[in-house]
């Protein structure tokens, strides 16, 4: 059998694709090497199997089970150095049994693969299917990311519907007392006490991140919030011609901007641009949410 896998491991060596340097220089790409790449991305979905690119069948590969663990990890070795040659990478998950790995680098070369000059190509066998996957239930790196996301989606529904309770206790203070606003003017009091503008308003629930949310689930809290703040605020005015996504972005960083409160229903914010009457569109201001920055000049 040491023969046979020498033998084998001699030919995937000369299976490997050659490097560039062993290949015939070209100082100029010509116009049709170009639209011979173009063409390459534009069919990868026409693929071969990858036996057909390097001349190595799976059935050359001995059963497992006739091999020594060392054998094995011999051939393996020689199909990551040929694979890597022809810019493929097989990515399987940690710990798998030895076993499994041989045949699935075996099963490789059965496999569809398109190649593109000069393109990685990173290969595996996951579906996103827990019940069908090719690597048993006890290395399936999907399940514990199907678990992770439930209780993430879990988590965002209970802080949703947390900021939802609060924005209608505040909805229902507002018929009272008078929607909030954003004043055009700084307090004469020479102290001014800042604050987040969602601590004024007694927001205590976290802001989900967006991109944790549905384009529903922003509108929800983007309309929720539109009960508590006065119709021909500028506020509004932005949040009615921008898309949900950024919408909901800056209005994130809206509730989070530091704020002098009057005690009544209007706010100050220190970082709105000077010399622009607020109270009137364009809502003009400059607020940030993580590396996100939103600033609207055209209404």
């Amino acid at each position: 059998m040491q023969r046979y896998v020498d033998q084998l491991i001699k030919d995937l060596t000369d299976a490997q694709r050659r490097s560039p340097h062993e290949e015939p220089s070209r100082k100029n790409d010509s116009p049709e090497d170009t639209f011979q790449v173009i063409d390459q991305f534009l069919n990868l979905s026409v693929t071969i199997p990858f036996s057909e690119h390097c001349g190595i069948r799976s059935e050359q590969f001995p059963p497992y089970d006739r091999l020594t663990r060392k054998q094995a990890n011999q051939i393996l070795k020689g199909i990551k150095a040929l694979i890597f040659s022809w810019d493929i990478s097989l990515d399987l998950p940690a710990n798998l049994p030895h076993e499994k790995v041989y045949s699935l680098y075996k099963q490789l070369f059965d496999e569809k693969i398109g190649i593109i000059e000069g393109m990685h190509m990173s290969y595996d066998y996951c579906e996103q299917d827990t019940k069908e996957c090719p690597y048993g239930s006890k290395y399936c790196g999907c399940l514990a990311f199907e678990l992770e996301h439930a209780e993430k989606k879990k988590l965002v529904a209970q802080q949703i519907s947390e900021m939802r309770q609060e924005l209608h206790k505040l909805a229902s203070f507002t018929q009272k007392v008078g929607k909030y606003y954003l004043l055009d003017h700084q307090s004469t009091e020479a102290e001014i006490q800042l604050s987040p503008i969602h601590t004024w308003l007694n927001i205590q629930t976290e802001f989900p991140w967006w991109g944790d949310l549905s384009e529903d689930q922003m509108l929800l809290v983007i309309n929720h919030f539109k009960q508590i703040w006065v119709d021909n605020d500028g506020l509004l005015n932005w949040l009615d011609h921008v898309d949900t996504v950024p919408g909901y972005q800056q209005l994130v960083c809206f509730l989070n901007a530091e704020a002098e409160y009057d005690g009544a229903s209007g706010f100050y914010i220190p970082s709105l641009i000077k010399g622009r009457s607020i109270t009137l569109d364009p809502f003009d201001y400059l607020l940030k949410d993580e590396n996100v920055y939103w600033k609207n000049l055209d209404f």
